[in-house]
């Protein structure tokens, strides 16, 4: 008894600290990783696209549309001209007529004038005319006329031939500024809107090749004869010239005609409602 009254007491042992709760902020990143997977897994439902008969078509239904197609093909036929001025006028001068290379120099500037004062004035009145594929038809036309011209020109004295090829040039000019605005215009309308893309990508593609063959082209044919290139140009505007006359009833109706009062003709879904006719009142 006595040994435990002079035992020294101990303090009691303090009390387990308790656990606190982790803050909300730990908990978070796992929280949002959780919901981020969750999200994943749960598919939106996508709004249902209308079906429509163009909406897959791609480049081979372009090609498919024959009217469309004659169009390029007629497009590539008169686009060997436009490679005329730059290639093989040059060429044919110096050649032909022993003249200087820097006689391309005035020819250029000669055209660049014509289309920068003339282009407005003569697009206005391409579209007084009805039809866009009769009018780039006629440029078409007067492309073969300036060609001819070119074949034709080594027979005329050296003193006028300075002047034969400025003044078919000049005509030339005029075939051009004709035949560009209403031809542009056919391929867009002639294009669907759903598919206007590859449309107009494909057109261009008869200005890309006609660029690409014409120098091979033209010097294949003036080591033959000088007046050989020209021949197979005015030969070729004048096919093109006949294929968009031969499209022209396989075409769109709003592509061909401009947009005049009454030049379109009515479709056959229309019919035309007979006029009454009026009653005069009795004197």
């Amino acid at each position: 008894m006595a040994k435990l009254l002079l035992r020294p007491r101990l303090a009691p042992a303090p009390p387990a600290p308790a656990r606190q709760a982790p803050p909300p902020e730990a908990t978070r990143p796992s929280t949002r990783s959780l919901a981020a997977l969750f999200a994943l897994r749960i598919r939106t439902p996508r709004p249902a696209r209308p079906q429509t008969g163009r909406q897959r078509s791609g480049y081979r239904a372009v090609l498919r549309d024959r009217p469309y197609a004659g169009l390029t093909l007629a497009n590539f036929l008169i686009a060997l001209g436009y490679s005329a001025l730059s290639v093989l006028l040059p060429v044919y001068a110096m050649n032909q007529f022993d003249l200087p290379a820097s006689v391309a120099g005035p020819l250029f500037a000669v055209n660049t004038a014509l289309c920068a004062f003339a282009g407005v004035p003569v697009g206005r009145l391409g579209r007084r005319f009805a039809r866009r594929t009769r009018v780039a038809a006629v440029g078409a036309l007067v492309f073969a006329t300036a060609f001819i011209g070119y074949a034709l020109l080594g027979d005329m004295p050296r003193q006028g031939v300075m002047v034969g090829l400025v003044g078919l040039l000049i005509l030339y000019t005029i075939g051009e500024l004709v035949h560009s605005p209403s031809a542009g215009a056919l391929s867009v309308s002639a294009a669907p809107a759903e598919t206007r893309g590859r449309y107009l990508a494909t057109y261009q593609l008869s200005w890309a090749l006609s660029q690409t063959l014409a120098p091979s082209l033209f010097t294949g044919l003036l080591v033959v004869d000088d007046r050989l290139p020209w021949l197979v140009l005015a030969a070729s505007s004048t096919a093109g010239a006949i294929v968009l006359l031969a499209l022209e009833r396989r075409l769109p109706a709003e592509a061909v005609y401009t947009a005049m009062v009454g030049a379109m003709p009515p479709t056959r879904g229309e019919v035309a409602e007979p006029r009454k006719p009026s009653r005069g009142r009795a004197g």
